[in-house]
């Protein structure tokens, strides 16, 4: 087959000389090319072979110009493929679609492929298209999630990138630049001085996938989309536009990486690594790992492995070394910096704040857990109050149940064992407070030795000793005295 235009004349419409396009001289003794190549339209390139036959049927004619050709074997493979399904499939742009639906003009049954949004639906009345479809969408490639040369997996704001490094963000592939990290300028873009977009039509980079929709033809939304890793993103319009997106997070989502699977988000991006068997109303994005949680908030921009957490509130901009593990909140987990967990928690208020080389654990309160920095671990407390405010050097704020607070401590044993009503706050003591069941307040200490043992519906206030041990009492009345020796196995108000 040679094609070429006729004599290399002007062609109508193509703005000059049309191209001539000519194989190597060859058996069938082809003539040399020449330089006649100002303009490519397809319009005005011919194909001067013979005709192009499938069995008995002409495809190509002598002539038909490339356009021609093009539109004659898309138009051929739809019909043969009409005939094996017996389904018609009409190809038009979603402006021709919405045309049909006002002239009431939609054939029922018939396929119709959305060739500007690479969507297939169903007419099933003559002003209406199905919600079930199918769509044809480019993704990256999952080799790209691997931090493997010239891929630094998906952009973070740490990373360290050379010139010609490409990154992920916002389910597209980025090109370096300048070597400078730069800045995201939404979860979709990066800036434009250090980064560049490379276009889905890049085969290196991007890979064609199926799948399967639920499409709002009328708004033009992609309101649920399915892979073949059991994922499940998305949201209604209605549900979109009321949260105000300018974007669909379906479109922007992980769906080429193998490390994304077995979710139910309203849209999963801009993850370093494993998303697995979550449900999630919101989103998932901008996290390190994220396992199993079933929450009802976002969650997002985690350091912190997020695992087997079941939340009302979200859980957003924790980095630990460990992990936010089995949660139960009503509230937020945010904001906390720990080398331990953030684990077994199970409480109405939030989690927030907290910086520990411990654990933050198998806490149920109504109130809050908040801005603690401690050595040591706060755990397993039930209590409606707060536990805020303390900074430990070594041990344990632990075993608290109580209605009242614990806040506002500094140090470096424990406290501990409590069940009271009160108040145990602004504590500053190298000793303990433990083992206390009260309804009143234990506060304002200052002591190195030790609150123990203690069963009260009064108050101890106000100890000033640093040297003062106050052990296993029982009262109903006040311990408010400075006082220098220990007061001990003393009965008050009893």
């Amino acid at each position: 087959m040679i094609t070429t235009n006729k004599n290399c004349e002007e062609c109508d419409n193509c703005g000059g000389n049309a191209a001539q396009v000519m194989p190597p001289q060859n058996e069938n003794n082809c003539p040399e090319p020449n330089p006649c190549t100002s303009v490519t339209d397809s319009r005005c390139v011919y194909h001067l072979g013979s005709n192009v036959l499938c069995g008995t049927d002409i495809i190509i004619n002598t002539e038909d110009t490339q356009d021609d050709i093009n539109r004659s074997i898309i138009t051929y493979l739809c019909e043969k493929f009409q005939e094996l399904s017996g389904a018609k499939i009409v190809l038009l742009t979603y402006v021709e679609s919405q045309a049909l639906v006002a002239g009431n003009d939609v054939e029922v049954g018939a396929k119709y492929y959305i060739t500007d949004r690479d969507i297939m639906i169903t007419g099933i009345a003559t002003n209406l298209f199905s919600v079930e479809g199918q769509r044809i969408m480019r993704v990256v490639k999952h080799a790209y999630y691997i931090p493997t040369a010239p891929s630094i997996g998906v952009w973070y704001s740490t990373i360290s990138p050379t010139t010609d490094d490409v990154v992920i963000w916002g389910g597209k592939c980025w090109l370096s630049l300048t070597g400078a990290v730069g800045t995201a300028t939404n979860n979709r873009t990066l800036d434009a001085t250090n980064w560049q977009l490379i276009p889905t039509t890049n085969t290196t980079y991007y890979e064609s996938r199926s799948f399967f929709v639920h499409y709002d033809h009328a708004n033009d939304w992609v309101a649920k989309q399915y892979d073949w890793k059991d994922n499940e993103f998305g949201m209604s319009w209605v549900n979109a536009d009321d949260l105000g997106f300018t974007y669909n997070p379906v479109d922007i989502s992980d769906w080429g990486s193998n490390f994304v699977f077995e979710n139910v988000a309203a849209g999963v991006f801009n993850n370093t690594y494993f998303v697995y068997s979550n449900r999630i109303s919101y989103l998932i994005y901008e996290n390190y790992v994220v396992i199993g949680n079933t929450n009802e908030g976002t969650i997002f921009s985690n350091t912190a492995s997020v695992t087997e957490n079941n939340n009302v509130g979200e859980i957003l901009e924790n980095t630990n070394s460990g992990q936010v593990l089995r949660n139960s909140n009503l509230g937020d987990i945010s904001s906390n910096d720990c080398n331990g967990d953030v684990s077994f928690n199970s409480n109405i208020g939030i989690i927030e704040g907290n910086s520990n080389d411990g654990d933050v654990s198998y806490n149920n309160n109504n109130g809050g857990i908040i801005q603690n920095a401690n050595i040591g671990d706060i755990s397993f407390n039930s209590h409606n109050g707060n536990i805020l405010l303390n900074t430990n050097a070594v041990n344990f704020i632990i075993y608290n149940k109580n209605s009242g607070d614990i806040r506002n401590n500094s140090c470096s044993s424990s406290i501990s064992y409590n069940s009271n009503r009160g108040w145990i706050k602004d504590n500053s003591n190298d000793g303990v407070i433990s083992y206390n069941d009260n309804n009143g307040e234990i506060f304002s200490n200052a002591n190195t030795g030790q609150i123990t043992h203690n069963s009260n519906n009064g108050d101890i206030t106000g100890i000033g000793a640093t040297t003062t041990d106050i052990t296993k009492n029982i009262n109903n009345g006040v311990i408010a005295t400075t006082v220098v020796g220990p007061i001990s196995d003393t009965t008050v108000d009893k």
